[in-house]
């Protein structure tokens, strides 16, 4: 899945876990799990841009605070 696809409506759970690996051409990993507790209501995405992150978040955030 695309990091710009990370928005899902409904969820209130948004979790990023960030690493590094050193080797690769780009060594920043970062990856979004949004959903419910369950792995039956829960998504993914991953990214290898710190901006790609933080966009992927806003709108996320944006979805829940939409009226």
């Amino acid at each position: 899945m695309m990091i710009r696809d990370a928005v899902d409506d409904g969820f209130g759970v948004l979790v990023i876990r960030v690493w590094h690996e050193p080797d690769s051409e780009k060594p920043f990993r970062a990856r979004l799990i949004y959903g419910g507790v369950d792995q039956e209501n829960s998504a993914g995405a991953t990214a290898t841009d710190p901006d790609d992150v933080v966009e992927a978040v806003r709108r996320w955030l944006d979805e829940r605070t939409r009226e």
